[in-house]
């Protein structure tokens, strides 16, 4: 600071004062302020003013002192250049020193006839208050590295650096009178710079209802290649800053209300009008492809409805990345006069600003939007009701804040929901009884299906509801075990299938009871074993397997019982003790069972019983058969002549005399009678 030590001096500062005053008065709004001299504070307004130190003379070699109200994690892009490094470098070496409200400091000195550049990002290229208030920016001129007093004029540049493909936010004050006079330029104007390698991007601001946009403006600033880089930051010139009637495209800044537009610009006509400038159509405001360009972009307010600023969303969409959508579930059934719950996941590049579902009803769109809300990591809502046979056409539809438009399409098919319930007579079934069973369906008249299920037997049977919905059938079980039925509609144009729960019961074949008896349990080996049963209950066709055992060998007979449940066997046997059992073969109505073991005996024939059998019998009735020959013979000796041939002859050759013992012996036997 000057030590001001007489009150000439004192007076010559005021005059110094009143001019920089003055001065700034007359420059308002006209977006570039004059010469700052030495050792006076001054505090830019707006804070994107493009600051003139020097006006083209001799700095002395002392400092300037300009202080700005920053926010705490904002980017802010600082620089210092001028035509000490435009377009010849010189020997001048201004340095520039930060001070910020927490007593913070910073000391940007690069060599002599370079641009500075504040920052405190770890790149270079960004300043970034840790805290928000007042910030001192000291522009030094280095007279240890300045050769000789000819440094020459500078240009000190603060100015908000916003992203691309994410929202913004302005705060913009009009005036609200057409007579009346507009706010100063920091509260009915924004000016902000943003940079973008993309040719093809568009400048969006979402105006407000209560707020009349007078412009929005767009200027190409720098490119790398064409400007200072600043550590890879393209940046503008101390001409392209101050030179309001730049030309070729490049420079021209200007926040003025009437100061010169550039090549890009947009203007509204009325309350909420939105604004769009598309930079591929927008001549001289575009940068090359694929190479990296500052931009500066202007909101110029022009009438406001309420006193105090409006907040002007915008945004710089460079990408056209849309949302994608995804069903978390499948719709399914979607039944008649019910809401139906819709969850999608969503992926996007940008925050979201809105989801909704639209529909087509029958080829006619409605126009009752569904929006879907957040609900954790999905997106949630319900659909309308609608009526049977509908054919429905849906479209979810998920907007970024960007613009960009993600949609999923589907379609589906309304019909009724539909109920059916089943129920049994009994959980427990007698071989031969039937069962009932009833149940109920929401469709009159509809053609349902009961499936009858035990083990690997499946048996399906067609029945018809009545116009009460209601249905019966009476079923025979003809297999043992567990069962299971259940009720199915299938389904048609009208109305979803629907199935009951599955009633269960149980089939239990009658009992049955076998006894068997013996007509003898002793026989000889010449007899026949004689037996005889009853089976209860006394029915006609029950097979009975009667089984009879010997040592190793066995023989089965199977029997079928009468009506009365009788059943009878005669059989031969061998010699040996046998054990007879008798079994009720089981089928699907009756139980097995078997009678109590009965035991026979065969004994071996003796010497009579042998005598009585061939070929024993043959002998005896052939020696009967002699001795009555013999008899006959002598005493009825005329019987024979009235006997058959073959008897005769057996006759004769019996009754023949035996020769006389010898040669010629001759003989004659006594009768019996005669001795």
């Amino acid at each position: 600071m000057i030590k001001i030590s007489s009150p000439l001096n004192k007076i010559k500062v005021l005059a110094v004062l009143s001019l920089v005053i003055i001065n700034l008065g007359i420059n308002s709004g006209s977006g570039i302020s004059n010469r700052v001299y030495a050792n006076i504070y001054m505090t830019p307004d707006p804070l994107w003013n493009p600051i003139l130190i020097g006006n083209n003379t001799i700095i002395p070699r002392t400092s300037e002192y300009l202080k700005y109200t920053l926010q705490a994690g904002k980017t802010y892009h600082i620089f210092l250049v001028g035509n000490w490094t435009e377009p010849v470098p010189s020997t001048t070496d201004y340095d520039v020193y930060v001070t910020g409200p927490n007593s913070e400091s910073y000391r940007f000195t690069e060599a002599k006839s370079l641009p500075e550049q504040v920052f405190n990002d770890g790149k270079g290229q960004f300043f970034i208050p840790k805290s928000s208030g007042t910030y001192t920016f000291e522009i030094h001129n280095d007279e240890g590295n300045t050769d000789g007093n000819n440094a020459t004029s500078a240009v000190f540049m603060v100015i908000e650096h916003v992203g691309t493909d994410r929202v913004n936010n302005a705060a913009l004050l009009g005036r609200t009178s057409k007579c009346g006079v507009y706010p100063p330029p920091s509260q009915s104007t924004y000016a902000c710079e943003f940079t973008t390698s993309s040719s093809n991007f568009t400048v969006h601001v979402d105006t407000p209802s209560d707020l009349d946009l007078y412009e929005v403006r767009l200027y190409t600033m720098a490119s790398l290649g064409g400007a200072h880089d600043l550590n890879g930051l393209p940046t503008p010139t101390g001409p392209d800053l101050i030179n309001q009637n730049a030309t070729g495209g490049i420079g021209g800044y200007n926040f003025a209300v009437d100061g010169v537009r550039p090549p890009s610009y947009a203007s509204a006509y009325d309350y909420g009008v939105k604004i769009d400038i598309q930079a591929s159509t927008a001549g001289g405001t575009t940068g090359t492809s694929g190479t990296l360009t500052t931009y500066f972009l202007v909101l110029i307010a022009e009438y406001s409805k309420t006193s105090t600023p409006s907040v002007v969303p915008f945004y710089i969409k460079t990408s056209t990345v849309e949302p994608t959508l995804a069903l978390n579930d499948t719709i399914g059934d979607v039944f008649a006069g019910e809401p139906t719950k819709v969850s999608a996941a969503i992926s996007s590049a940008s925050t979201l600003k809105s989801v909704w579902m639209n529909f087509t009803v029958n080829g006619v769109p409605r126009f009752d939007t569904v929006y879907l809300s957040k609900v954790g990591g999905l997106y949630e809502g319900a659909m309308p009701p609608f009526a049977s046979r509908d054919t429905v056409a849906w479209s979810i539809c998920a907007e970024d804040e960007l613009g960009n438009l993600g949609r999923l399409d589907s379609s589906f098919k309304v019909k009724a929901r539909t109920e059916t319930s089943l129920y049994v007579s009994k959980g427990n079934v007698a071989g031969g009884d039937t069962l009932g069973v009833t149940g109920q369906t929401t469709l009159a008249g509809a053609n349902l299906n009961l499936n009858f299920t035990s083990g690997n037997f499946k048996e399906i049977i067609p029945v018809k509801a009545d116009q009460l919905g209601g249905y019966k059938y009476t079923y025979l079980p003809k297999q043992p075990g567990s069962w299971s039925v259940s009720a199915k509609f299938d389904g048609d144009d009208s109305a979803y299938p629907s199935k009951s729960s599955p009633a269960l019961f149980t089939m239990t074949p009658q009992p049955t009871m076998v006894s068997l008896t013996l007509d003898s349990p002793e026989i000889k080996v010449n007899q026949e074993l004689r037996l005889s049963g009853t089976a209860s209950p006394p029915v006609t066709g029950l097979m009975v397997d009667v089984t009879l055992v010997s040592g190793g060998t066995v023989k089965t007979e199977t029997l079928t019982t009468k009506a009365d449940g009788s059943f009878s066997l005669v059989t031969p046997l061998v010699e040996g003790e046998w054990d007879v059992v008798a079994q009720v073969r089981g089928n699907w109505r009756y139980a097995s069972s078997s009678s109590g073991i009965v035991k026979a005996v065969v004994h071996p024939l003796g010497i009579l019983d042998q005598a009585a059998t061939p070929p024993y019998l043959y002998v005896v009735v052939l020696a009967a058969v002699v001795g009555v020959v013999l008899v006959v013979r002598w005493r009825v000796g005329g019987l024979s002549s009235r006997m058959p041939k073959p008897v005769k002859d057996l006759l004769a050759k019996l009754s023949r005399k035996p020769k006389a013992r010898g040669a010629g012996a001759t003989g004659r036997y006594r009768r019996r009678e005669e001795d």
